[in-house]
Formats: C-alpha cells, structure tokens, sequence
C-alpha cells in the first residue's frame, strides 16, 4: 500500500483482500451517482429560478397594461407543482429566460450578460489565460500591462474574500501550467516575465503577508541592522582598506603612510584590512544563518497563497520536464519564490512594513550584502570568480542551502485548493445568494473590448460559451451607448451562472476508470507476467477461460444471492456473463 510502484505478482498475492466485500465499488458508485443527482437538482432549480423571474416580469407588464391576464395564466399553466418538472418542460428548457425582458429593457438583457460573462471570467481560468498569453506575444507595455494587471485583479475583488482568493489562485495555477509548457528548458522559468507574476505579486502584498514578514524579517533587521550603528558588511578589501586609511587618518591628524593607490590582491594583504574582512564575512555568515532560523520558526504562520503557487511551479515544470532531476527543479522554483517574495523585503524592508522609517544609505548597502547571499543560497550555487572574495563563504553555503531545501519541502506540502478553501464547482450553483462583483462601468466596458479583440484565441470554438456571450453583447460602443444613464459609478453585478452548461464531464469517466480497475484485479488472478502490459498482450488460452469459470464459480458460493456491487450501475457492464476473452477486450 506504501509503495509507488509495486509489482504484479505482490499485488495479485494480495487481491484477494477485496474479495471480502464489494464496499469500495459501492462507496464510487454511490459518489458518483450523488454527483449526477446534485447535477440534476441544480439545473432543476435554475429552470424553477427562470420561471419565477419570466413569472414576475409578466406580472409587472401587466400592472403596466402591456400583456394581458391570458398569457399570465398560460405561462403559469407550464408550472405542475413540482421545480423536477421543469426538465422535461421543452418549452421553459429551451427559451431564452432573457427574451422577455428585452421587450421593455434592452439595457437591462445587457447587464445580465455582463454577469454572465464576469461569471465565466471567474471560474474558466483558461479565458484569462490565454488572454495573458496573446498579451506577452503582443510586446504589450508596461503601462497597458499594469492598467490590465489592475482589471484582472479587480475581477477578483482583489482576492479579499474566501470565494474570489480561491478562483484566483485557481487562474494563477492554469497560467503557471500553460506557459511552463512553452519552456524549452527548466531555466526559463526564472527568466520568462510571466504575466500571471504580476497577479502574484499584487495578490502577496497583502496584510497577512505583511505580517508574516514582521514576524520573519521584523527583529532581525530592526536589531541587527537599525539599532546596530557598527554593523558594516563590506566584503570588498579595497573598500575596506580605503576606510582603514580613512579611519586612521582622522583618528591620528596624520596623512597615512599606507598608499591608497593599490588593487585588491594588495589591499588584502593588509593586516587591518584583512582582520576587518573576515569579521565582515563571518558577520554576514551569521546573519544569513539567523534569517534562515527565523524562517525555520515561522514557516507555520507562512501564507498559504504563496506556498500554493510554489507547489503548482513545482508540480507544472516536474510534469514539463520528467526527465530532469527533481532537486533541481525544487531548487529553481525555491531561487523564483526568495526572487519574488522574501528577496525583496530583505533589501526593502519598510515597503513590505517590516519596519517604519526608510534605512540609511549604509543600513541598505548592508541589507543588499545579505539579500545576494541570501539569493545565492536559494539557488543553490556557489560564488563564482564575479565574486571572488565573497568565495570564502562557499565552505559554508552547502549547510545552508540544505536547511534551504528541508524548509521548501514543507512550504510546497500544502493542501490543495478544494480542501483549503473548501470548495468546489458547484459552490455557486447550490449558494442561496448569487456572487457579487463590485466594478465600474468603466472598467466592465475596457474588458469587454479586451475579451472581444482577441476572442478567437480566448475562445476558439465556435460553440465556446464566451463566444455566444460576447456575439450577443455585441459591439462595446453599443453597450456604452445602451448603459449610458447607468453613469460610471460601481454597481454591483450579480454574478449568473445559469448560461454555463450544467455538467460534470467527469462522471462517465470515473465511472469507467472503477469498472476498468475491477475487470483488471480479476485479469491478474488468472494470468501471471513480470507486468501489466505483458499480461493484457498475453495470449488467452483454454486454461485461462477455465480458471475465468472457476473464480466466477468461487465467487457466486461466496456471495450467494448478495447483490452485486455494480447492479444498479446503469454505465457498468455485469462482467460475471462475460467469457475471459471478451473481459481482456473490453
């Protein structure tokens, strides 16, 4: 049960555990039977939402004397009682639930495909992926990026609420996957400028990441580097050796005997200076240890959005490149998280509100030595002949990026989505209250021009949901004219799911991989071979079909008249009517 892999033989020495009961193929069965019913409920329940929204429009236009009683009785007539009903109702399932609304209200038919639009905006990642794709393609600049970095992040409410943060986070993990699959190599990764970095960073400055931070870098560098006036981290030796001559100078009256005029390679020699230069990396040592403590006792407080994106870049370049070593990718994406997240409040602390005031020119010379150690480590490389007398400290960098390592391995061990946030796709279909996006019409007006210019790469299909939406809107000039008395204060949409198609494309598919799994358990107890596929290419010989009868005749003594795990599984073939032969083609 532990293993990854384990062989055929050790699993058909043991398959004959699950002949105990049939409680497992039940417990799928039932699952994915309740999923399809909930499937059911849902659509029946917005046909009954519909009704009752065509019910009250009629009702309203005739306070209006627009319609006549005749045809509020006729629509109410199409109600039998029960909102199960309804989906056999072709008439009500088929119309349009706008098309009534329109007669009085074309602006308001509009607004709602605007919800409708947001809606899928939200929860299909790949409409915004690709969007952001065709941007990078494009060379788009900066201030068009920051402008669409902005609405994206508005979209999503700036991930303050649990609901917006997880679809979020659930678009950042499809743009990680998508564009990781155009790398050539593992490297490209720290290299590219992705735009869902830029979502990233927005979403990570938030006050809990603020806070963890505090907690992180916040004594650290308030005593170690504010409080601390002597701390001087110069790691060049000629630096060092001027200041020495400087010192000297101002301490004695006298001009130096020592000649400020020399290179590194002499200035190294001094003993002063080389008695400073060693405190300093031994200082700088210290330090970087110290932060990586720091980082060790408060990983627990670690947020989970940043942790989420470290494992998908994990999981996304381990899928894109299987062949490369494992530590190797774990160690670009740790370099990519200290690059993105801890790098730049080390050397700009009172950004992140590490501390209040802005250091001193020496306090951020000092912040940026340790920041470049700090990087090193993350990468897991050593110092390079560009840094030669920083070089010392490469004794010293494996221990640390050792402890690097161990502390990203419990950063990338996090729940996934739907158990962190507790959610799944039909969260918004059985919500008693529909979700609300807060945005200007402005901003409706620029996304919509956004989604429409580039729709054939957005939405390729012809069918594609978003397609229909955006042909139905029609041009943005039209809804701007349409909407105008609406004005460009924040209204509140409605978020309506009820254009999205109403499926689980799953269901048949999980269903036939828990039939596919138990047609396999009988095929290993009565062929034998070092794997699965020379078992499934094996030969079926008359000795086969005569063990296939025998483990059936087993099977019905043991079972007597029990029901069969798979009797009432309308997609699941009874297998026990079948020969040997046709249970390997199947």
């Amino acid at each position: 049960m532990g293993g990854k892999n384990p062989p055929v033989g050790t699993v058909k020495n043991f398959v004959h555990l699950l002949n105990d009961s049939d409680f497992d193929f039940d417990e799928e069965i039932e699952f994915e039977t309740l999923r399809k019913n909930v499937v059911q409920h849902v659509r029946a329940n917005e046909l009954a939402e519909a009704y009752v929204s065509q019910l009250d429009i009629k009702i309203a236009l005739l306070v209006k004397n627009k319609i006549t009683l005749d045809e509020i009785v006729k629509h109410q007539k199409r109600f039998t009682g029960h909102v199960g009903n309804l989906l056999s109702n072709t008439a009500i399932a088929s119309s349009d639930p706008f098309d009534l609304k329109a007669l009085n209200n074309n602006s308001r038919k509009r607004l709602e495909r605007y919800q409708q639009m947001f809606f899928a905006l939200q929860t299909q990642p790949l409409y915004l992926t690709r969007l952001f794709k065709r941007v990078r393609e494009q060379n788009t600049p900066d201030q068009e990026l920051k402008k669409i970095e902005n609405l994206v992040m508005g979209v999503f409410g700036y991930a303050q609420k649990r609901r917006e943060e997880y679809y979020l986070l659930k678009l950042i993990a499809k743009s990680i996957e998508e564009e990781v699959n155009n790398c050539s190599r593992p490297e490209e990764y720290l290299r590219v400028n992705f735009f869902w970095m830029k979502l990233a960073m927005n979403y990570i400055r938030s006050p809990r990441d603020r806070k963890f931070m505090r907690h992180v870098l916040g004594t650290l560098v308030r005593e170690e580097f504010i409080e601390n006036e002597e701390l001087d981290l110069e790691c060049d030796p000629q630096q060092i050796y001027l200041s020495s001559i400087n010192n000297e100078e101002l301490r004695t009256g006298k001009r130096s005997k020592r000649d400020p005029n020399v290179g590194r390679d002499i200035a190294i020699k001094d003993q002063e200076t080389r008695e400073t230069f060693v405190a300093h990396l031994s200082a700088l040592r210290n330090l970087a240890y110290d932060f990586i403590s720091s980082l060790e006792d408060n990983l627990n407080l670690m947020p989970y959005g940043i942790r989420y994106i470290a494992q998908q870049s994990v999981k996304a370049l381990t899928e894109r490149f299987p062949d490369e070593n494992e530590e190797t990718i774990l160690q670009i994406v740790e370099n990519f998280i200290y690059q993105k997240y801890w790098g730049p409040a080390v050397v700009a602390p009172e950004s992140y509100g590490v501390i209040e005031k802005a250091p001193t020119p020496m306090q951020k010379k000092n912040l940026a030595e340790l920041g470049k150690l700090l990087n090193q480590i993350s990468s897991g490389r050593l110092f390079a002949q560009a840094n030669l007398f920083l070089q010392p400290l490469n004794h010293h960098i494996p221990e640390a990026v050792s402890r690097m390592k161990s502390i990203f391995r419990t950063i990338v061990g996090v729940p996934n989505l739907k158990t962190r946030f507790d959610m799944d796709e039909f969260e918004d279909l059985t919500s008693k209250e529909k979700p609300t996006l807060y945005i200007k019409m402005s901003d409706i007006f620029t996304i919509h021009r956004l989604i429409a210019q580039d729709i054939e790469s957005i939405a390729p299909s012809k069918e594609d949901q978003m397609r229909v939406i955006i042909s139905e809107l029609g041009s943005v000039k039209t809804s701007e004219a349409e909407l105008k008395n609406v004005g460009n204060t924040e209204i509140g949409l409605h978020l309506d799911p009820h254009f999205q198609k109403i499926e689980d494309p799953d269901s048949e598919v999980n269903a036939l991989f828990v039939e596919t799994k138990r047609c396999i358990l009988y095929i290993i107890r009565v062929q034998t071979g070092s794997n699965l596929m020379e078992i499934l290419v094996k030969p079926i010989t008359a000795e086969d079909e005569e063990r296939w009868e025998m483990l059936l005749e087993e099977e019905r003594a043991q079972t007597g008249k029990k029901k069969n795990a798979y009797a009432d599984a309308t997609t699941l073939c009874d297998i026990n009517s079948w020969v040997f032969s046709s249970l390997i083609i199947s």
